[in-house]
């Protein structure tokens, strides 16, 4: 009766893959290229449409939310404050007829309601500080900051730096102005976690190859993965910072799927495996583990869709994107930079090594003599039997072992 060998076909097909991948080397690196290439190029040309829409269905606060912009559509919108510090006094003549003049400037842009100033009768002087020098005025806009435009945000950003002086320090404020100066400062959060990375990698394997391998390979993943995004938020809404989150994960599931193809790969060269070998059989092994951990990570952020909460479509979208391209290149693109170069040969001076016949049962391990022939058919040594007795009687014998246990060895029948 036969077993089944349904467990018996994703090595089988992981073994297959491997050997076309490292097989088609040159293809698969030249595909990698041309992707990020062509789908870069196609993303830039056609540019982005994010959205920062948020909204929670059926919530208390949804629902106060859109009674505040039916009842008084005016104060529905988001708010920024204009602060100003006066060493004279904010309630002085001169501050006063300054600012009161930026104010009205200020509400003359698109989308302000009104400018709430402190010197306005009727709870206005709350605004004013105890000292009498520090005041502000709120800047009501009548809609929503993914619904202003970038130009007027600065503007009201120029009007109060026009205010500023030797006598008057002016300040602007709030939401719609952190979403300008953040975009215009840049975010540093990917850059310094790649930095981390590339610290840790050289401390950890001690070589610059060893280390640059996994973020190369991360690198090339994320750059069609959020090229791919771009091209979705013109499908999904998705806010602006989801690119940011997708490749925050990406970089770190990407270096760790790199890491167990990696390790494997290096400890098939120490067992004797010519590059290739090692390769196929670390994304026979490692690889499956690789497989499965991505598939689970992307089900699991794919979950956000059943939360039915429209905003976070784009990003679970985004962030499943970046774990799968970065899976794909870990089991493709690693394995074929790995194989670049000349097959591994032992070293000249090694010896290979032979099984012999001990008390007419047992095998233990022993140089290989001059005209002996070679099989690699590895022999079944039983750990703690006496294959072992000759290399521990023998003390010449156990010192060639100890010198050679990390050279590349063959096992032959005497």
């Amino acid at each position: 009766m036969k077993r089944s060998t349904g467990f018996a076909t994703v090595p089988r097909s992981m073994r297959r893959f491997a050997t076309w991948t490292t097989g088609h080397r040159k293809t698969v690196i030249l595909g990698w290229i041309a992707a990020l290439i062509v789908v870069g190029m196609i993303s830039g040309s056609v540019g982005s449409d994010f959205s920062e829409e948020f909204k929670l269905p059926s919530s208390d606060s949804q629902e106060a939310f859109d009674l505040l912009e039916h009842k008084f559509p005016q104060q529905s919108g988001v708010t920024a404050e204009i602060v100003y510090k006066a060493p004279a006094g904010a309630g002085s003549a001169a501050v006063k007829k300054k600012m009161e003049s930026v104010f009205a400037e200020a509400e003359k842009l698109p989308h302000v309601s009104e400018v709430a100033s402190p010197y306005a009768s009727g709870g206005g002087a709350a605004a004013i500080g105890k000292d009498g020098e520090v005041a502000y005025a709120t800047v009501q806009y009548d809609t929503t900051t993914d619904k202003l435009e970038k130009d007027d945000i600065k503007k009201l950003v120029a009007i109060g730096r026009a205010a500023d002086s030797n006598s008057l320090q002016v300040e602007v404020g709030g939401a719609p102005i952190e979403e300008v100066r953040s975009e215009e400062e840049g975010d540093s959060s990917f850059a310094i976690g790649l930095l981390a990375a590339v610290v840790i990698l050289l401390l950890t394997f001690g070589s610059v190859v060893a280390m640059g391998l996994p973020l190369l390979t991360a690198l090339f993943a994320l750059g069609v993965g959020l090229s791919i995004v771009t091209l979705g938020t013109h499908v999904f809404d998705t806010a602006e910072f989801a690119p940011q989150l997708a490749a925050m994960i990406g970089l770190g599931v990407g270096i760790d799927y790199a890491l167990f193809i990696l390790t494997r790969f290096r400890n098939g060269l120490d067992e004797g495996l010519e590059p290739r070998d090692a390769a196929i059989a670390a994304v026979d092994t490692a690889g499956r583990a690789v497989l499965f951990a991505a598939i689970t990570v992307i089900i699991s952020l794919m979950g956000m869709l059943l939360l039915g909460i429209s905003f976070l479509y784009g990003v679970a979208m985004a962030a499943a994107m970046a774990v799968l391209f970065t899976m794909i290149a870990a089991l493709t693109l690693l394995p074929a930079l790995l194989t670049i170069g000349p097959p591994r040969r032992p070293a000249a001076h090694s010896r290979p090594w032979k099984a012999r016949a001990v008390h007419g049962r047992r095998h233990a391990l022993v140089p290989l003599e001059p005209g002996d022939s070679a099989t690699a058919r590895p022999l079944r040594r039983p750990l703690g039997s006496s294959a072992a007795r000759p290399l521990h009687t023998d003390p010449l014998a156990a010192a060639r072992l100890q010198r050679r246990r990390h050279r590349p060895r063959r096992l032959v029948h005497a």
